[in-house]
């Protein structure tokens, strides 16, 4: 509704700040290439090729290939209490969506070092949560992710089985 927007306009306007004035939009602005909103897709295979492949998309909000290698940055407007709880929902939840943006990013790019800033913008001041991924990483980062996939996916599975089964019950007999 428009009239919501323009409620929230000068909040929006707040975030919008607050996202310009972090050091990972400078360092990003200072880049050789910057890309805005850039979608991703790669093809996630299961190392031991016991389980199907899986391709993972995606959509960053900003990617820069930096003097220090790429930089990605999502910006988070999550109602976050305090520095400290935008750490714990990195760490708990955000980590798995870092470990698909910077492998996608090593894959796509075929880069060595990339950086993740989750940039929450909903405190009084600018938090940034910043994680580096290098090429040591890339091997156990790709299966850690290819599990985490397989593992959703079966219980994607698992409940559409369920809701049809739950389903079948209640048909009417003609």
């Amino acid at each position: 509704d428009f009239e919501q927007i323009l409620g929230r306009a000068s909040e929006l306007k707040g975030f919008l700040q607050m996202a310009a004035n972090s050091s990972a939009w400078q360092e990003a602005k200072r880049a050789k290439n910057c890309w805005h909103e850039l979608d991703f897709r790669f093809r996630l295979a299961d190392a031991s090729k016991e389980q199907p492949a899986i391709d993972l998309v995606g959509r960053w909000d900003l990617i820069a290939e930096t003097k220090d290698g790429w930089l990605i940055v999502d910006f988070k407007t999550d109602a976050v209490s305090s520095p400290k709880d935008a750490e714990r929902k990195v760490s708990e939840i955000y980590c798995w969506q870092a470990f698909a943006y910077a492998l996608a990013a090593h894959k796509v790019f075929n880069v060595p070092k990339v950086s993740v800033a989750f940039v929450f913008v909903a405190l009084n001041e600018t938090k940034e949560v910043k994680l580096q991924f290098l090429d040591e990483n890339w091997g156990e980062l790709q299966a850690k992710l290819h599990n985490q996939a397989m593992s959703r996916l079966r219980e994607q599975v698992a409940l559409t089985q369920h809701r049809i089964s739950c389903s079948e019950g209640f048909m009417a007999d003609s």
